[in-house]
């Protein structure tokens, strides 16, 4: 057997196992955690993701990624917290349903990818660096933001953490 055919064929098992993935919602999932009091911290998850993404590990550059999440399906286990989390001084649901994400690049770096893209919060857009690693059929992304950035919540609150964990799961197919 030559070599070249060897390598091509090494090539074609690689290209099966990495292929271009296209976005499952229902197996996504957007979950976050912030301080409380200083002493707890709050769990919650948003229940919904919309959006289309398209991503291949084998070439992370063509990745193409556009998500909006409800805020209305924010879940922190108690309903009135969640409904209160919707109120104008948090996330102003009324004004401004969803929160976004898209894609400006993708690259791979030695422990994974880097995400990069716009994120939009209560109508106010930053630009942000997220690193992933592709696992399980999925990119996994773990960030953190500054909840005072996007105006989430007084600022003057000691009750409440400034910085949100969060943790991104996207499903591919």
């Amino acid at each position: 057997m030559s070599f070249p055919f060897l390598l091509s064929g090494f090539a074609l098992l690689l290209s099966s196992f990495f292929t271009a993935g296209t976005l499952k919602p229902e197996n996504s999932s957007v979950r976050f955690e912030i301080s409380n009091f200083k002493v707890n911290t709050v769990e919650g998850r948003f229940s919904d993701l919309e959006g289309t993404a398209v991503f291949d590990p084998g070439q992370p550059e063509a990745a193409q990624i556009a998500l909006k999440v409800p805020v209305s399906s924010i879940n922190t286990g108690i309903e009135k917290r969640d409904t209160h989390l919707q109120a104008p001084e948090y996330f102003d649901a009324a004004r401004y349903p969803y929160i976004s994400f898209k894609s400006t690049g993708v690259n791979k770096t030695g422990k994974g990818f880097m995400l990069r893209g716009n994120l939009r919060i209560k109508g106010i857009t930053k630009h942000i660096e997220v690193p992933a690693s592709y696992e399980a059929g999925g990119l996994r992304c773990t960030f953190a933001i500054d909840r005072y950035a996007y105006k989430v919540g007084d600022s003057g609150s000691f009750t409440i953490g400034r910085e949100v964990e969060i943790e991104v799961f996207l499903a591919f197919d």
